[in-house]
C-alpha cells in the first residue's frame, strides 16, 4: 500500500509489477495529490516523478490507465498561473454574503462555510 506521503514513481511501478506478478487484473491506477508540485493542479512533482511522461507511457504500455486527482481547491498563491487567472476573472467559490470560502492559507478553511456548502449537497 502507498500512503499519502510516500507517492513516488518507483512505488507505483512496484504496485503495478506486484499486480502483474500475481496475475491480478489492474486497469487503472489512481494518483493522489502528491504527484503535483506544491499541491498545484496541472503540475507534476519532478522530484517524486522525474519523468512523468515516461511513467504514463509505461503504464499505458501495460494497459493501465493513470487517473491523476485534480483538486477542486486551487492553491492560493500569487504567481501560480491557475490561481492568478481565477483571481483575474473572479472564479472562486463565494458564500451568499460574497465571503470567499477559503482563506489565503491553503491548509485553513472557514468551517462554517464548509458546513454550509456540505448542507447544500444533502
Amino acid at each position: 500500500m502507498i500512503t499519502f506521503d510516500e507517492q513516488i514513481q518507483k512505488d507505483f511501478d512496484d504496485v503495478v509489477k506486484g499486480y502483474r506478478d500475481n496475475n491480478i487484473p489492474l486497469d487503472m491506477l489512481y494518483l493522489d495529490i502528491d504527484y503535483m508540485q506544491d499541491y498545484k493542479d496541472f503540475t507534476t512533482n519532478e522530484e517524486n516523478f522525474p519523468d512523468f511522461k515516461e511513467f504514463v507511457d509505461s503504464l499505458k504500455a501495460q494497459n493501465v490507465h493513470p487517473v491523476p486527482i485534480i483538486d477542486a481547491g486551487v492553491k492560493m498563491e500569487d504567481g501560480y498561473d491557475v490561481y492568478d487567472e481565477g483571481v483575474e476573472n473572479g472564479f472562486r467559490l463565494l458564500l451568499e454574503d460574497k465571503v470567499p470560502m477559503l482563506t489565503t492559507d491553503y491548509k485553513k478553511y472557514n468551517e462554517n462555510a464548509v458546513n454550509e456548502f456540505m448542507a447544500l449537497l444533502q
